[in-house]
């Protein structure tokens, strides 16, 4: 009776489709905000980084090309000299243009995925938009990179997972969700092979779990919980990661030494062996927002949503523990993999502190942590509805204007709003033109571009990052550097920041089309020009 029911309520293709349809709609609405709102003027480091791998593989038709290859997997950039070779599109257009597009590629496995924890097509919608209004999940799927990929891959393999869970007695169905879930793994790997090792180890801790759990008896059948599946499913995994790693794509083993520089800066941190070099890495809370309050609010969603999910993780824990009610596979398997990617989020504080992986681990396991809050809060809040009435119908509206509020403010720290956010990613025309003068006229010489990477990545993805025969430098100038561009951007920005710009009041103005300017610092010495 209870398949039956669960069966029904996950019926309905039209509705099914109509939900689904509307998620995608919501998504190339955010992507179509973000192309207009900067006029596909803009650039940051990995999206930039992902047009030199792109460059590199179409040039040389190589899968580890001789000049530069993606360290973590070649999934994306062969995905992308498919794309190019199919639609003669550029790298440009396809890094700019097409990358904001792409992100609608996560919805389905995202909504799949989340009916099969929920169990209901409404809870797996509201799961899905309790998502999409993350701004830490939204700022990385709307840049060029593989993390719509590795994201929609990851929940794509956890839905044929449990599909396969509910299928063992139909061979035929069984075999087909296995075959495909072996491939997708296969395809997360080769699109970033570090995140694919963090979600084996977490599919490995969720095992743990999951046997410590049933020995305790919160089952009351211990075949519930698939335990010896997933051992399979483990080992499997751990064999196609080593096959790829050594042998398929060797770069990939740039992440056994980043294991270790983890791990050796943890302990420099911890242990009083020698003097650590880590930085706080939370400075930008107060750096990368025009104040606290701004933050605060950009990132409410984000607060909400671990704030909500903690309470209901502790609440159901507690139900469990004094044995109300016991938790069916499907809440069980939520239930640990939430607590696992919670725990994996605690670890990634210290390893942020320790300055092993850019400082910026935390936002990347909070994305996948948000994949299981998501459809934990969502349940509840489901369940909590059921009951009709006046109060009901008060929440349904007040749910709907909060969540209307969070995707607004997420979108303005996910597509870093310039009126609220000190780190700006986009370029003028003029600029663009500056530039341009310059590596005609400056060969051979450094020309200051900003006070961080905004200018210097954005140019490099409009070209698709061709050389220069002028060199731009940016943050702090080198005391050699003779050149500098100075647009009214970079004033707004210097105000904004309160750095003062480095040019003399003395340098000469070698070139100026209204608002872009190229300074020439005036020689001092005979021997400088």
């Amino acid at each position: 009776m209870t398949s039956r029911r669960q069966n029904s309520e996950i019926g309905s293709p039209l509705e099914s489709s109509t939900y689904v349809f509307l998620l995608i709609a919501v998504v190339l609405i955010i992507g179509l905000y973000f192309i207009m709102r900067y006029s596909g003027a803009w650039g940051e480091i990995d999206t930039h980084t992902f047009v030199i791998a792109l460059r590199e593989m179409y040039t040389t038709g190589e899968l580890v090309p001789p000049v530069y290859a993606y360290s973590n997997g070649y999934g994306f950039s062969a995905l992308g000299v498919f794309l190019f070779n199919l639609s003669s599109i550029s790298i440009a257009s396809f890094q700019l243009l097409g990358a904001p597009l792409l992100a609608t590629v996560l919805v389905l496995s995202a909504w799949l995925l989340f009916r099969e924890f929920t169990g209901t097509r409404f809870a797996a919608t509201l799961a899905t938009v309790i998502l999409l209004v993350q701004p830490e999940f939204l700022f990385p799927i709307l840049r060029g990179t593989h993390e719509k990929f590795t994201r929609s891959l990851m929940m794509l393999c956890l839905y044929l997972l449990l599909r396969s869970l509910r299928s063992r007695d139909n061979i035929s169905r069984f075999t087909g969700f296995v075959l495909a879930f072996y491939l997708s793994a296969f395809s997360l790997i080769t699109f970033n092979n570090l995140n694919a090792t963090s979600f084996i180890i977490a599919i490995s801790i969720s095992l743990l779990v999951l046997w410590v759990v049933g020995h305790r008896g919160f089952l009351s059948n211990r075949d519930e919980a698939p335990i010896p599946r997933l051992s399979l499913i483990v080992i499997s995994l751990f064999v196609i990661s080593f096959v790829i790693t050594f042998y398929a794509y060797p770069p990939a083993q740039h992440q056994i030494l980043l294991f270790k520089s983890v791990w050796d800066q943890i302990a420099a941190l911890l242990l009083p062996v020698e003097e650590s070099t880590a930085t706080n890495p939370y400075t930008v809370v107060s750096t990368g927002w025009i104040n606290l309050p701004v933050y605060f609010a950009v990132s409410m969603a984000n607060w909400l949503l671990l704030a909500l999910s903690l309470v209901i993780w502790v609440r159901q824990t507690y139900y469990w523990i004094t044995h109300r009610r016991r938790p069916t596979q499907r809440e069980l398997l939520l239930w640990s993999f939430y607590s696992v990617f919670a725990f994996l989020g605690a670890v990634s504080v210290i390893v942020d502190v320790s300055g092993a992986l850019a400082a910026n681990l935390q936002h990347r396991i909070f994305a996948s942590f948000a994949l299981f809050a998501s459809p934990l809060v969502a349940s509840q809040l489901v369940s909590w509805q059921s009951h009709p009435g006046r109060k009901t119908r008060i929440a349904k509206i007040s749910a709907v204007v909060v969540i209307g509020l969070l995707a607004f403010l997420s979108m303005l720290k996910a597509t870093n709003e310039p009126l609220v956010s000190n780190y700006w990613v986009f370029h003028s025309p003029d600029e663009s033109r500056a530039v341009s003068w310059s590596d005609r006229f400056l060969d051979g010489r450094v020309l200051w571009a900003g006070f961080d990477e905004r200018l210097s990545t954005g140019i490099g993805i409009q070209t698709g990052a061709a050389p220069l025969h002028v060199s731009l430098d940016q943050y702090y100038p080198n005391i050699n550097v003779a050149d500098y561009l100075i647009s009214s951007i970079t004033h707004l920005r210097s105000q904004r920041i309160k750095a003062p710009l480095p040019i003399e009041v003395d340098s000469f103005v070698t070139y100026d089309n209204g608002e872009a300017q190229i300074y020439h610092r005036r020689p001092r010495t005979p021997y400088q020009r």
